[in-house]
């Protein structure tokens, strides 16, 4: 499986007026976003069960808990990310992937291409029953 990064983001730079927390700041690459959307959960569900064939998304946690799932599409490799407040998830291209998110919590998508519809960017996948 193309690996998905996952990490906390720590303040970059703090003083007495602010601190700053960069999202990413050219540490990922030849990434490039070109939509960004912000979630807030208004109740717990769950969002995606799809891939990207030919774009790196990005998933930011501004707050609250979000559980995110990831699969090669072959069955061989599943993995959870149970995220938490400032953690980022990077996914790249083919890597099947769905979150619960719980209420209260706002994610930040940010995607290499524009989001047109569904039909366009996102291909299905059936990850089956969510298990814990």
């Amino acid at each position: 499986m193309a690996k998905a990064i996952l990490e906390h983001r720590g303040i970059d730079h703090e003083d007495a007026r602010r601190s700053i927390r960069t999202l990413f700041n050219g540490d990922l690459g030849d990434f490039v976003g070109r939509q960004v959307k912000v979630l807030s959960m208004k109740r717990t569900g769950m969002l995606g069960g799809h891939y990207h064939n030919d774009y790196t998304e990005v998933w930011y946690v501004q707050s609250g808990r979000a559980v995110f799932e990831l699969d090669d599409q072959d069955g061989t490799e599943r993995y959870k990310f149970d995220m938490g407040e400032t953690d980022r998830i990077v996914i790249p291209p083919m890597v099947a992937h769905r979150v619960l998110a719980y209420e209260g919590c706002i994610l930040i998508g940010i995607t290499e291409k524009v989001y047109v519809n569904c039909e366009l960017n996102d291909q299905p996948f059936n990850f089956g029953p969510w298990q814990d």
